[in-house]
């Protein structure tokens, strides 16, 4: 048996020659580094691969192993997307009531802020005149039959364009609230603010009116703040303005926050909101041939809510 020579003077015996592995050809391959990885420079390959040492009976052999990719398809199913879809249109749903009335809520606010101010011009008014609060002029308005003078009615005009002269509340404006904006509601869900708004300010031939019924001496013994009196029912007299609420037909629609709440403002300077839901503070389609004695109930209802 011949013995041939061997790297590292180990002798290996012919029978064992078919063990040998050839040569590996000359060919640039990757340098091995100490984390037996290949460096990113060098040979450009299809894709990166792992070379590592596999050690063997008769030396070293370079060994690629397999390459393992780390990125997974990321796409979504369909039933994926319809659940995100259907989790986000349920959210929507839920959220958009909350936020309605947020704003709801807000107007409300403001409303009463606004109503508020009045009051205060209106006290104000009242320190300056003797303690009488502000009415409209002496003059028949022409109904109802025989004519009653605009001082007498409850009302939310500001402006009468035929005299032409302030009514109710509008008295204001000259020294105690010239931002006109302080009469009207930002609930006001009828047609007209603006337009209302801008005949206010051209206090021309036309009338105005604004979202806030004022009493005036409707249901009262007098206008002096200090001897308001009693209403037809004995009560006190405690309401002195309120958001208006109208639906009788021939005229258009007015309501603030959609009807369902009114603000009040009473004789003690406090203001506060109250549910209409049953129409209490309402001039409803029926009242139309009887619009004044549905004011004064409307009244009377207000006053025994100050008590």
């Amino acid at each position: 048996m011949t013995e041939l020579p061997h790297k590292g003077g180990q002798l290996v015996s012919v029978a064992d020659k078919s063990r040998l592995r050839p040569p590996l050809p000359l060919q640039k391959t990757p340098q091995i580094m100490e984390n037996n990885t290949p460096p990113v420079s060098g040979i450009r390959f299809a894709h990166l691969s792992v070379m590592k040492m596999k050690k063997t009976n008769i030396g070293f052999t370079l060994v690629e192993l397999p390459v393992v990719s780390k990125c997974k398809g990321g796409a979504f199913t369909l039933v994926e997307l319809l659940v995100v879809v259907a989790i986000i249109a349920l959210l929507i749903s839920i959220l958009l009531p909350s936020l309605s009335r947020a704003k709801d809520i807000t107007r409300e606010t403001i409303c009463l802020t606004r109503l508020g101010g009045q009051l205060r011009g209106l006290f104000m008014y009242a320190v300056e005149n003797g303690d009488f609060l502000p009415t409209g002029p002496d003059a028949p308005m022409g109904l109802p039959m025989p004519p009653l003078p605009y001082s007498s009615i409850a009302t939310n005009q500001l402006w009468i364009g035929d005299i032409p002269a302030y009514n109710g509340c509008g008295a204001l404006i000259e020294a105690h609230l010239p931002a006109e904006e302080f009469f009207f509601c930002p609930g006001d869900n009828s047609s007209d603010p603006a337009e209302e708004l801008a005949k206010l300010r051209d206090r021309g031939g036309q009338d105005a009116y604004g979202s806030y019924l004022y009493r005036q001496r409707d249901q009262a013994e007098s206008a002096r703040l200090d001897r308001l009196g009693r209403n037809d029912d004995g009560a006190p007299v405690t309401a002195l303005l309120m958001d208006i609420n109208s639906e009788m037909p021939g005229m258009p629609a007015r309501h603030n926050h959609s009807g369902r709440r009114v603000n009040v403002g009473f004789a003690d300077s406090h203001a506060a909101g109250f549910d209409n839901s049953e129409k209490v503070f309402t001039l409803r389609e029926q009242d139309v041939f009887n619009p004044f004695g549905r004011l004064d109930e409307i009244l009377k209802y207000a006053d025994s809510l100050g008590r």
